[in-house]
């Protein structure tokens, strides 16, 4: 099976207002939620990793949401990197800024 096979139509979420973010990150298991300026140039190099660490762990599910769309975002507006936001059972567990984050802690959740 090629990894195009593999893709499920929610493998990659796209949060385009709060209802969408609140909905996404109440998923019963983990929740990466990229968070980005549409402008943010390493923003855009990281997402096609998240794209493949999707495909490689399907316990873990994967979005984005550009922080100019969705007010609950506000205080990340003006960052010139990506935000992740780890959520477990619809429960922030962790915040990691940068490209560079320590995803090790992922093993943790």
């Amino acid at each position: 099976m090629s990894a195009q096979d593999k893709i499920k139509p929610d493998f990659q979420k796209i949060a385009n207002d709060d209802a969408e973010f609140r909905e996404i990150t109440a998923y019963s298991g983990i929740t990466v939620m990229e968070s980005h300026q549409a402008w943010c140039g390493p923003c855009d190099c990281i997402r096609p990793n998240l794209w493949k660490l999707s495909l490689a762990d399907e316990s873990l599910k994967f979005a984005t949401a550009c922080s100019d769309k969705v007010p609950l975002l506000k205080e990340y507006t003006g960052k010139v990197q990506p935000i992740f936001f780890i959520y477990k059972g619809g429960k922030k567990m962790a915040t990691i800024e940068g490209v560079n984050g320590n995803f090790a802690l992922l093993a943790s959740i």
